[in-house]
């Protein structure tokens, strides 16, 4: 069952998702002495990317909804993203 739960979360999440989810069951089943309940479960290989704060179709969502409400929350939501925020994110 437990193998059945990742194989499916596999197809549906990321890879850090899916490494995060088993370094949780790792530990739980290593408490409860069950490890043997994660054998043939393989880390995938994730890419480690900088967290976003928004996804590209929310940035567009926002963007429209100020440029049509509050042009100046939007010129202010330009200064903060280009001046104040670390590259990468």
């Amino acid at each position: 069952m437990v193998r059945e739960y990742f194989r499916q979360f596999a197809n549906s999440h990321h890879a850090r998702t899916f490494n995060a989810h088993d370094h949780t069951f790792q530990r739980m089943f290593k408490w409860l002495d069950m490890r043997e309940l994660m054998n043939g479960i393989e880390l995938r290989k994730a890419i480690s990317t900088p967290a976003k704060y928004f996804q590209s179709h929310q940035i567009a969502q926002i963007k429209k909804q100020l440029l049509q409400t509050d042009h100046e929350l939007w010129l202010t939501c330009q200064f903060i993203y280009y001046c104040l925020i670390r590259p990468g994110e």
